[in-house]
């Protein structure tokens, strides 16, 4: 059984159409997938810290920890405190902190 012309016409365009969905598909997947990597993407992950005016006055310590990079090295703690009006560098070391 051969097939008319027509009839391949036909097969192709279907074909053309499968491939083309196809394509819209993964290019809206990655686009999606690359949307995560931004940061907008990455601050809706996150959960929101909502603070008065009250408790940023009560807070007088910040404490952050920064894991070791890689193989090597050591964890990084860096701790800021409050005392009075100015914010004093207290851990890795004991400095004045940058007001600004």
């Amino acid at each position: 059984m051969a097939l008319s012309t027509e009839n391949k016409l036909y097969i192709s365009l279907g074909v053309l159409a499968v491939l083309g969905g196809a394509l819209f598909l993964q290019n809206k997947k990655e686009a999606q997938e690359a949307q995560s990597y931004t940061l907008s993407g990455q601050a809706a992950a996150l959960p929101k810290v909502e603070l008065s005016d009250d408790d940023l006055k009560k807070v007088d310590k910040i404490a952050i920890s920064k894991p070791a990079s890689g193989d090597a090295g050591a964890p990084i703690d860096i701790e800021l405190t409050k005392t009075g009006e100015d914010w004093k560098l207290t851990k890795p070391v004991n400095a004045a902190a940058n007001p600004t």
